[in-house]
């Protein structure tokens, strides 16, 4: 669901454009539905996020339908970094994981990009959540 203070940016971790998001409500956000999961299999869901704005709060959150089972994983974005925030979410039998891209404050902007979903057994376990410069490189590497 796309709120009229959402846009698109041209600002994105790869590709042309990203999401932009600012909010005049705390806790909310941009959803959609990935629908064919095999239900009882685990799956790792990761989204890009930066702002636009200073040190902006960001929250990533998985859940069935109906907002039971949910998981998430915050983050806190600053200027010109991409940071990852991963959750892991278990299908239920509806096989349906509704994807939220929330900000949990009602002041700067934030960016989101490359969002994935991949089954948890094929990827490697989350230890750190890794910084970027804007063009790619880890920092402290």
């Amino acid at each position: 669901m796309i709120e009229p203070r959402e846009g698109i940016s041209t600002v994105a971790r790869s590709g042309w454009l990203s999401l932009r998001r600012t909010t005049a409500t705390a806790n909310t956000g941009s959803y959609q539905d990935i629908t064919g999961l095999i239900p009882g299999r685990p799956y790792q869901f990761v989204a890009w996020v930066r702002s636009e704005s200073g040190e902006v709060s960001a929250r990533l959150k998985v859940s069935d339908t109906t907002g039971a089972n949910m998981v998430s994983d915050s983050a806190t974005a600053g200027d010109f970094l991409w940071w990852a925030v991963y959750t892991t979410f278990t299908a239920t039998a509806e096989g349906v994981a509704r994807v939220r891209l929330e900000m949990p404050t009602t002041t700067g902007v934030l960016l989101w990009d490359d969002v994935e979903v991949m089954p948890a057994g094929d990827t490697c376990a989350k230890a750190v959540k890794l910084k970027y410069y804007p063009y790619g490189q880890e920092m402290g590497t």
